[in-house]
């Protein structure tokens, strides 16, 4: 089972891993993640097969969602454990 301090940790590691990536390129990276699966179909399909368009934008769009839903689980666990860990040592 996992326990409230390894989601916290695991959490914090998603955290670190993202503003490793993102924030050195804060810049125009960060606005091409919505567009990129887009761009991906239209580089994979300059061959002329156009039946793979469809697949690869859903499979990209589904993970730009999978990573966007990680990234807001990582952050409303550490604001809900910050939150906890001040009441405790309120009390």
């Amino acid at each position: 089972m996992i326990t409230r301090q390894t989601k916290y940790v695991l959490a914090v590691i998603y955290l670190i891993i993202n503003a490793v990536a993102f924030l050195p390129s804060c810049g125009i990276g960060l606005i091409m993640i919505p567009i990129m699966p887009l761009m991906l179909a239209g580089f994979s399909t300059d061959s002329g097969d156009d039946s793979m368009v469809v697949p690869i934008i859903g499979i990209g769009y589904l993970i730009v969602c999978l990573w966007a839903f990680l990234l807001f689980l990582s952050i409303r666990t550490v604001v809900r454990e910050r939150k906890l860990r001040r009441q405790d040592r309120e009390k």
